[in-house]
């Protein structure tokens, strides 16, 4: 069962744009799945390394996390 953000008190809902190594995806993308708030990483094609879902209490809370990733 899928719990959504706001029953955890996460209300903000956002996707952080992360660039990075691409010789360091791997250790990145277990780096990210220490951090509780992220959601989903996805990887596109294109300019952008990947894309991270996140789930915040605010914008504040947002910027903290975007930082830690």
């Amino acid at each position: 069962t899928l719990v959504p953000p706001s029953a955890l008190g996460r209300g903000l809902d956002a996707t952080v744009a992360a660039e990075l190594d691409q010789h360091s995806l791997d250790a990145a993308i277990e780096g990210l799945k220490k951090i509780p708030e992220v959601l989903e990483c996805h990887a596109p094609a294109g300019s952008t390394d990947l894309l991270v879902r996140v789930a915040a209490r605010d914008p504040d809370d947002l910027y903290r996390v975007a930082e830690e990733i």
